[in-house]
């Protein structure tokens, strides 16, 4: 009989093909004999009847079956695909920072090292966008460049990661087995409605996120007031309302599951609707508060991880207070957890594991820190769930980061609100954040960080830009909304575009035919610039020609040059666009960069750069540029090819 783990991978490799495929052909993807296919492949229909069909033409295989089969393989030993495959070197290269043979990677990957050599080619061509390079010296393969770039590179994996697989109540279904997410979701409205307060929907998509898990966690948990923070000490820090919401939601809850699960757990699932559920009298939790109620272990701890995801991908958990208090429970239950030998058992969290492993790969990160602090080994399912909870405090980040903020005045709240908000968001799923719902405002409320205000009435000494819709609103004013928002969201993103080119780019750092021959008189003459200007240090030009010998920064028409370190004491970009060519390398230059940039701009810069290498790799921008002839021309197309 053929080896299991060899017809896994022909079902995989059968799975990614687009039509017949010979046995030669799988051969040699998998490094295998002709005739052990032949075999596995008769293993499998024994197994599996009529699972590959086989004809003059080779193989094809049931693809709904295959994928049945293979879902229940754990999915990191068998990648489909160059997509899954490109994870898995990335994960196992930069995050993990392996150094890894051809053999070995191969094996791992389930294809030939012909295969994977292709493959490494075509993933150091991407990874050239973060100035990383894949070196395979003595058959070890490794990917080098700086800390800062690899952080870059991970965290836009990340946010990547974010974009094609957003949270939702259907996402989040899939976690759990016996909780249902729009059960809670009902409750949390009702009890919400009842007592009128709100929660924007990203705050409670993640309010129903935990207590979810606190319910089914806590099914599996034979003795769970073992572990339970002082559950006065908890209800001591927020308002009598909240507390009354709190304790209708755990009233409604135990009437759908009653697993052992108690108040003193609601209540620390709760921290996130403490922290945001607004009225206009609530007060936030602040992290500091809660600190005495969790103890100084979990503090320290919490503080050592922040520093780490910060140092090792550029991830700042800390610029999140609401973050920080729910991690913080949660650690303080995890530890628990472990030395109890509690483990979390009802929950489906291969799913986090596959769709997201970049995310999974820093709360790996996380677990070691947290061994090397407590000695205490995490399984899969805890960093699973830790994953979780980074890839919710990103998606909220980025939605907050990306939408107009508003807030909805509706007098008649309870009868009005509930219907106006759902439609809204239905109206502007994608563009809208609304933040707060008021039955009215004056000058003293706090609007900082609101982009509009919708309201049925006209509010006066209120600087925000307002909305007024009816109060029983038609499909005009719907319409009106969407327009509204759609125009803000662009001003938003214009403007803050804008900010960012114009903190980088500088007039007097903008050159236009200057007749520069090749790349050692672009060089001298853009850092002669730069220095002239006192932008840049005068050894700053050594410092770029010391990276030029270790690889060159031209990329076909465009080069991009700068030093190995991020330590100067300004962030420029000088640009030279080029009609007559530079001979720069074994390329022909005609629009070459030079920039620096101080270690605090770090973030900031990687925003700027990927929109950067947007316009440049586009053909209809890249003509545009080339015909500029000023400075605020060149802008405008930067920032009109930005908005995406």
């Amino acid at each position: 009989m053929a080896d299991q783990n060899t017809k896994m991978k022909i079902v995989a490799n059968l799975l990614d093909a687009v039509e017949w495929r010979t046995s030669k052909a799988i051969a040699e993807a998998l490094g295998i004999s002709v005739r052990n296919v032949k075999y596995s492949v008769a293993d499998l229909n024994s197994e599996y009847p009529d699972l590959i069909r086989s004809s003059a033409k080779g193989y094809a295989i049931d693809k709904t079956r295959a994928g049945e089969i293979l879902s229940n393989i754990e999915v990191s030993s068998i990648p489909r695909n160059y997509q899954e495959r490109k994870k898995q070197l990335i994960t196992t290269l930069l995050v993990q920072g392996q150094r890894v043979s051809m053999d070995d990677l191969a094996d791992m990957l389930a294809i030939s090292v012909i295969t994977l050599s292709n493959e490494i080619t075509r993933l150091r061509s991407e990874l050239a966008e973060f100035h990383l390079t894949i070196r395979t010296k003595n058959d070890i393969v490794s990917i080098a460049g700086s800390n800062k770039d690899k952080r870059d590179a991970v965290m836009h994996l990340v946010n990547d990661e974010i974009k094609e697989n957003r949270f939702s109540n259907d996402t989040l279904q899939q976690i759990f087995t016996t909780v249902d997410i729009e059960t809670i979701e009902d409750i949390v409205l009702d009890a919400l409605h009842a007592h009128e307060y709100f929660l924007d929907d990203y705050a409670l998509l993640n309010y129903c996120l935990h207590l979810g898990l606190t319910v089914e966690i806590n099914g599996t948990v034979e003795e769970p007031n073992r572990y339970h923070i002082n559950e006065p000490s908890l209800r001591s820090l927020v308002d009598p309302e909240v507390r009354a919401i709190v304790e209708d939601i755990y009233s409604k809850l135990k009437e759908h599951y009653s697993t052992p699960y108690t108040l003193s757990d609601i209540y620390q699932a709760s921290v996130l609707m403490m922290t945001r559920a607004v009225t206009s009298q609530t007060s936030a939790i602040s992290y500091d508060q809660l600190e005495a109620v969790i103890g100084p272990e979990v503090n320290s701890l919490l503080d050592e991880i922040v520093a780490s995801i910060a140092a090792t991908y550029g991830l700042h958990i800390d610029d999140n207070p609401d973050f920080m208090i729910r991690f913080a429970f949660h650690l303080r239950n995890l530890l628990l957890r472990l030395r109890m030998g509690i483990g979390i058992t009802n929950l489906q969290f291969r799913e986090i594991k596959t769709e997201y492993p970049f995310m999974y790969a820093i709360a790996v990160h996380i677990s070691r820190t947290i061994q090397q602090n407590t000695g205490l080994q995490l399984p899969e399912d805890e960093i699973a769930y830790i994953a979780l909870h980074i890839g919710v405090m990103i998606q909220e980040q980025q939605a907050i980061h990306n939408r107009v903020t508003c807030i909805l005045v509706c007098p008649d709240y309870i009868q009005l609100s509930k219907e106006i908000f759902r439609r809204i968001n239905r109206t502007c799923t994608d563009s809208l954040l609304i933040s707060n719902i008021y039955t009215s405002v004056d000058h003293n409320t706090d609007l900082s960080g609101i982009d509009l205000i919708i309201t049925t009435n006209q509010i006066r000494d209120v600087a925000v830009r307002q909305l007024i819709i009816n109060r029983f609103p038609t499909e005009t004013d719907f319409r009106n909304i969407f327009l509204t928002v759609d125009a803000l969201k662009q001003e938003k993103i214009n403007n803050r575009l804008r900010d960012k080119i114009l903190y980088f780019f500088h007039e007097d750092l903008f050159f236009v035919d200057e007749n520069l021959p090749d790349e050692t008189a672009a060089i001298d003459f853009i850092c002669g610039k730069m220095s002239e200007g006192g932008y840049v240090e005068p050894d700053f030009r050594d410092k770029i020609y010391e990276h030029e010998k270790i690889a060159s920064s031209s990329y076909g028409r465009v080069a991009i040059a700068h030093p190995l370190g991020n330590n100067s004491d300004n962030s420029v970009i000088a640009v030279s666009i080029n009609n007559d060519p530079i001979k720069w390398g074994i390329n022909e230059v005609k629009l070459a960069v030079v920039f620096t940039l101080k270690e605090s701009d770090s973030d900031l810069f990687q925003d700027i750069f990927a929109f950067l290498s947007r316009c440049i790799h586009d053909e209809a921008t890249f003509q545009e540029i080339m015909l500029c002839k000023s400075f605020d021309d060149f802008i405008s197309i930067m920032i009109r090819s930005g908005i995406q």
